[in-house]
């Protein structure tokens, strides 16, 4: 053989120095051999598991911000209700009472609060409040996806004595 690269079979190439070493063992060591000792599939495998890695990162980050802007979710709606609880018991806590409670009652999250409105009418008292839910996502993303902000309303009827004869 002559040249520094020979043909094997079916399109393989390889050196001179593998078909010296071989001989004419036969075309199929060689071809062997050069497959074995090629260079095309080398790294397939880790571009997969980085392929993998980044889709499991991002669903594992999509899971986070749903559990993340649910707890939000609960912890504003229970929040209003305490308010409006308090704002329409007998003794009469007052809108502004139910207001500060209720921003006491959500703690740390109450500076991405934008609205907490007390509105305390006869026979029903309503706590609207708006917040901000705490983004993992960018804001873009978390809008498409229904979790860029929180917006809850809660109605409770107000307490008071009944009269069931004179009063």
């Amino acid at each position: 053989m002559t040249g520094s690269v020979a043909a094997a079979g079916d399109g393989a190439v390889c050196s001179r120095a593998v078909v010296a070493e071989h001989g004419e063992r036969g075309a199929g060591a060689v071809r062997r051999l050069a497959v074995v000792g090629g260079r095309g599939e080398r790294g397939a495998g880790a571009i997969s598991a980085v392929a993998g890695v980044a889709v499991f990162l991002v669903f594992l980050l999509l899971a986070v911000q749903v559990l993340v802007h649910l707890f939000a979710t609960s912890a504003v709606s229970a929040a209003a209700f305490d308010a409006a609880r308090l704002a329409s018991g007998a003794d009469g806590g007052g809108a502004a009472a139910a207001r500060g409670h209720g921003l006491t009652v959500l703690g740390g999250f109450a500076g991405d609060v934008r609205a907490f409105d007390v509105a305390v009418g006869a026979d029903s008292v309503t706590v609207h409040v708006v917040a901000d839910s705490p983004a993992l996502l960018p804001e873009a993303l978390a809008r498409v996806l229904g979790a860029a902000g929180i917006d809850r309303t809660v109605t409770v009827r107000r307490e008071g004595p009944v009269c069931t004869g004179a009063c």
